[in-house]
């Protein structure tokens, strides 16, 4: 019999975003008597088609459920399936990993006049956007340990003074540098072999299987 993956969820979030998108693109009929009034704004548009893209990534990605009865892929399918459990354990101590170190890198980089309600959405656009890519290799040392009186990209400094000292002190920026270098070896180091290590022990445990 041929072994099915079930995918409930992706596919419910699928048929979701697909009725939000219908319900964000409105369509001009012949019939109706005001164009205007049948138009939407920009950023209902964006979101639509954003929305799309999202959809049509996970319908391509429903037609691996094609190759479950392979003989050489199937197996393939099945370790995917199983190794995304694996993500997802990883996904959620890697998460709970950005947080704190974004969260640190913002008290160290910032004062408490600089958390202002405009400021508010680029700290914490810097707090996910640094960690995250960090992981990657993009260390963004020259950014987070500027010696600028106007801070970094996501973690500006409106109370610098009116000199062109630097309202950081070496202290600060020693500790953020000592801040990357903590959380590259528990990402790179630890977090990432541990997911290695899980992926091998389902390759193995589905090989046997086979």
């Amino acid at each position: 019999s041929i072994i099915r993956i079930r995918m409930p969820y992706v596919y419910k979030i699928r048929y979701v975003l697909e009725s939000v998108v219908l319900l964000n693109t409105h369509h001009y009929h012949p019939g109706d008597a005001d164009i205007d009034s049948c138009k939407i704004d920009d950023n209902s548009y964006d979101i639509g088609r954003v929305l799309l893209s999202v959809s049509s990534i996970m319908f391509v990605l429903r037609l691996i459920h094609m190759f479950i009865s392979d003989k050489y892929l199937g197996p393939t399918v099945l370790m995917i399936n199983k190794m995304m459990k694996d993500f997802r354990v990883f996904l959620t101590m890697f998460f709970m990993v950005l947080i704190a170190f974004g969260v640190g890198y913002a008290v160290v980089l910032t004062e408490p006049e600089d958390f202002t309600k405009e400021q508010t959405p680029t700290m914490i656009g810097g707090i996910f956007f640094y960690t995250f890519f960090q992981m990657y290799g993009e260390l963004f040392v020259d950014d987070l340990g500027s010696n600028s009186a106007e801070g970094s990209t996501y973690f500006p400094t409106k109370s610098a003074s009116d000199t062109d000292e630097s309202s950081r002190s070496s202290l600060r920026r020693g500790v953020v540098i000592a801040l990357v270098g903590i959380y590259m070896a528990i990402v790179v180091l630890m977090l990432v072999n541990i997911l290695i290590a899980m992926f091998s022990d389902t390759y193995s445990k589905i090989k046997q299987r086979q």
